[in-house]
């Protein structure tokens, strides 16, 4: 059985608060509530990154990088947002 959850938020970046509204809390912040705390996760597929690069806010010290999210992991409670 397959289940997918949909957590995007339009807007949003990865290491910095989103753009505008909606954007939200970034990727990183939302990570482990978003997408670890939620019951029978197994996979995970991100798509992230567009916002940073295409709106031209980010400097090249402040651009993703793939470790970003690897190095999270869940917080005991959901509340306190990811830990690194």
């Amino acid at each position: 059985m397959l289940s997918v959850l949909n957590a995007g938020i339009g807007g949003d970046r990865v290491l910095a608060d989103g753009l505008q509204s909606p954007g939200g809390s970034s990727a990183l912040k939302r990570y482990a509530i978003d997408a670890l705390s939620q019951a029978g996760v197994t996979e995970v597929v991100a798509l992230e990154s567009i916002n940073d690069i295409g709106e031209g806010h980010a400097g090249m010290n402040d651009l993703p990088v793939t470790y970003s999210l690897e190095a999270v992991s869940p917080p005991s409670d959901p509340a306190e947002g990811p830990t690194a």
